[in-house]
């Protein structure tokens, strides 16, 4: 039986389609195809197949997609939809498929890449790595939170979606790893999530008739999930928090868990209303790609960081086998190969996304090397223990 890698194009699609019918039996046909046609992102060119007796057996797509960084973006590579067909597993296609799409992303730039499994080895051996993320648990409480006054909640119109759009945009835009939505994506995917995710709840926030912020949940059995929200505002964030329980008891439900940015103010918010707890969530795995592109990529974001006037002496970082060197002329800051002369802070792939991500406790691996205490203490400014937050909704 020959293996031989193949293009997607429309005659063998129906191939890519019947192979993730059978490959995730609880989605429908129907939420591929549509997510497929309708989000900005996907291309055939951007799929990876190997094909066997003439047939499609083995399948990874890559998204090229766009995570909120503070004043930037990074361009990252979601991978999704890998699928090898039972009769033809334990065979390292699926490997191979994945050393492939790391080609790809070199290929393309894109200088990260997120997936989200419980298959946590089988992704390990190729480089990405488990960034947990931070979710509140909650038990419904037999006395809903107060919902403040001033707002009125109502289902999703088809006209609020362009200044939901906006808002969230405006949201992001100081946060960290939230999907830089466009609002073509945001529009298809008010089609396909309620395949993907049934029973998906959407509610608008509106005020004096102007929608003002959203909330989109999910229930599942006993728990209800918070997929995503906008709330700009502490009234809106009590008004979210409120709905989150409303929902949750509609559904009867007896539990929520909500994504959160464990050092936000929504996150004390929620603590202060109801009794929770903050546990991570393990499911989310990030791949460095390219240290030296996305170092480029946020450069204004860590030059606003590093406000100081005054110069700093030059660096090297090392992650991995990848070297820049990081230079501070006062006001920002600077990247260029770094040459070997550079006092040299050294990372694991785990400890720079962790890093990157502002993950609380990330600093502890920034050791001093000897007495020159100035390149960790710069990189501490660059890279606070702020948080991050991805949405359960652009999972793939």
């Amino acid at each position: 039986m020959t293996i031989e890698p193949v293009s997607v194009d429309e005659q063998n699609y129906p191939q890519v389609l019947d192979l993730l019918e059978i490959c995730f039996p609880d989605d429908m046909r129907k939420y591929f195809e549509l997510h497929h046609r309708r989000d900005p992102a996907y291309s055939f060119s951007q799929a990876l197949a190997l094909a066997g007796d003439g047939r499609i057996v083995a399948h990874v797509q890559v998204f090229h997609r766009q995570m909120g960084y503070g004043a930037n973006e990074i361009p990252y590579g979601g991978i999704a939809d890998v699928a090898t067909h039972p009769d033809w597993r334990k065979r390292g296609l699926s490997a191979k498929l994945l050393e492939e799409s790391i080609c790809y992303m070199h290929s393309t730039s894109l200088p990260l890449s997120m997936l989200f499994t419980g298959r946590y080895s089988h992704y390990a051996r190729h480089g990405w790595v488990q960034i947990p993320q931070s979710v509140l648990h909650a038990e419904v409480p037999a006395d809903l939170p107060r919902e403040p006054g001033g707002f009125v909640a109502r289902a999703f119109e088809p006209d609020d979606l362009a200044p939901l759009h906006r808002q969230y945009r405006r949201e992001i835009a100081d946060l960290t790893g939230p999907e830089a939505r466009s609002l073509p994506y945001m529009a298809a995917q008010m089609e396909w999530l309620p395949l993907h995710q049934a029973n998906v709840r959407r509610e608008v926030f509106a005020r004096v008739g102007h929608p003002a912020s959203y909330l989109r949940t999910r229930a599942e059995g006993d728990e209800l999930h918070v997929l995503d929200l906008s709330a700009g505002t502490d009234n809106l964030e009590r008004l979210a928090i409120a709905r989150i329980f409303r929902h949750a008891a509609d559904a009867g439900c007896s539990r929520v868990t909500v994504p959160v940015v464990s050092t936000s103010r929504f996150a004390r918010t929620f603590a202060e209303t109801v009794s929770s707890e903050n546990l991570p969530w393990h499911h989310r795995m990030l791949r460095l790609n390219s240290l030296p592109r996305l170092l480029e990529c946020i450069q204004h974001t860590l030059s606003r960081r590093l406000r100081d006037p005054l110069p700093h002496p030059p660096f090297a970082l090392k992650v991995g086998n990848q070297a820049v060197r990081v230079e501070i002329p006062g006001g920002g800051v600077r990247f260029a190969p770094a040459t070997g002369d550079e006092p040299l802070v050294e990372l694991t792939p785990e400890g720079f996304l962790n890093l990157l991500l502002g993950q609380p406790g990330s600093h502890h691996v920034l050791v001093p090397s000897g007495a020159d205490l100035q390149p960790t203490a710069t990189l501490q400014l660059m890279f606070p223990q702020s948080g991050n937050l991805t949405w359960p909704a652009d999972e793939l």
